[in-house]
């Protein structure tokens, strides 16, 4: 999978599943929250990390809610690993 904007890959030798990293950049104030599109993150954190499989991308999108004026903005990312078979 060749590299491009909002998608992070590599290999990892033997390896059926690895750790992505999530993350919202800059670190956000206390009166945003972040609804990930996996239930398995906290909306209180701007990183969320999960389990992923070789071959298999995994597509994260946050929307980031700003709590102060109702506003909000989203972002995604995927992520992607091969082993070395």
């Amino acid at each position: 999978m060749p590299w491009s904007l909002n998608r992070c890959s590599g290999v990892v030798p033997r390896a059926k599943y690895t750790t992505a990293v999530f993350r919202v950049d800059p670190p956000l104030p206390e009166n945003f929250e972040v609804l990930w599109s996996d239930s398995r993150c906290n909306p209180d954190h701007s990183v969320c990390t999960v389990p992923i499989q070789a071959f298999r991308p995994k597509k994260m999108t946050a929307t980031v809610l700003d709590l102060d004026n109702s506003t909000f903005f989203r972002v995604s990312a995927t992520a992607f690993f091969e082993d070395d078979r």
